[in-house]
């Protein structure tokens, strides 16, 4: 229901006990129904770009809510401007080949069309579509992008680009050799991660995905920003395990709210974390089950 111009939601939502995925961002809800307190099996929520005046603390205490997105609301408003990176010009870099695109943005190889001292030779640049999208907002996600400052495990950003109908980010570009670590869900598995049939990983590797994606969660929260997307997907990783997170399209500053909602933020982010290591698990090699690596993992995730 993303971009409908909804203004108001019926109180009959609540009573769907099998809802698992809610995509409502870009509308112009003013307020949830109470009611959806009731949707105990909902995982995945998207809420942005609304015109929500009140946090709906409904979602919040959902048991099974693990991936939401919130930014663009009045609840989450936030007039803080971050120029961690600077700004510059479109003219000053040449768009080349399209590495990839998502819901918010094309990212493309790109060059300097002046020799740079201040920047890495080789840049990607993700230019960011319209208005909305499915996942709100694309200035919320630039300036979570830069809020959240640098990391070994993130895509670094550069610079950004602010002009009237444009608007882009500059990052270092990723080495060929990483590629995506799973694949989106699909219809069946609805919001858990898919992977290719003859895809597998050692619990070796597996261990090592997974305490660098620990400590891009402590990162991140640190910072008060949920990702909101957190899955294999919008991982990638090479031959020696380590990985590079990125597409922050549902991310949200959340250093606006109450002690108790950041609390809860958090507490569902951690779901998604638990969920990725339980995907990764699921295609872990045969022969590595048995090992006390694969148990410490399942245990933790039993915690979900």
């Amino acid at each position: 229901m993303t971009d409908n111009r909804l203004e108001v939601l019926p109180d009959s939502l609540g009573e769907r006990p099998r809802l698992q995925k809610l995509a409502l961002a870009g509308n112009c809800l003013t307020e949830l129904p109470q009611t959806m307190s009731q949707c105990h099996n909902l995982e995945l929520v998207r809420i942005s770009a609304n015109r929500l005046t009140v946090c709906p603390e409904q979602l919040f205490g959902l048991p099974k809510l693990a991936w939401c997105a919130f930014s663009g609301n009045p609840f989450s408003q936030t007039n803080v401007s971050i120029d961690s990176v600077p700004q510059l010009a479109s003219s000053s870099y040449t768009l080349q080949n399209v590495l990839g695109q998502g819901a918010s943005g094309v990212i493309s190889k790109a060059v300097w069309n002046e020799q740079q001292t201040q920047f890495p030779d080789e840049i990607a640049v993700k230019v960011f579509k319209g208005k909305v999208t499915s996942d709100g907002y694309p200035e919320d996600e630039l300036q979570a992008c830069l809020k959240i400052g640098n990391h070994p495990s993130l895509v670094q950003s550069l610079a950004q680009v602010k002009e009237d109908g444009y608007l882009a980010l500059i990052m270092n570009l990723i080495p060929a050799h990483y590629a995506n670590l799973g694949l989106p869900p699909c219809f069946n598995s609805c919001t858990r991660d898919t992977f290719p049939t003859d895809f597998s990983l050692s619990i070796s590797q597996i261990d090592k995905i997974v305490t660098q994606m620990e400590d891009v969660f402590v990162h991140l929260h640190d910072n008060q920003v949920c990702h909101g997307d957190l899955y294999a997907h919008n991982t990638l990783f090479d031959v020696d395990a380590n990985i590079i997170f990125g597409d922050f399209g549902a991310a949200t500053m959340y250093h606006m709210l109450t002690d108790t909602q950041q609390a809860q933020v958090k507490q569902i982010e951690h779901r998604a974390l638990l969920h990725f290591i339980d995907d990764l698990l699921s295609v872990c090699v045969e022969v590595d089950k048995g090992s006390e690596a694969f148990k410490r993992l399942t245990q933790l995730v039993a915690t979900a």
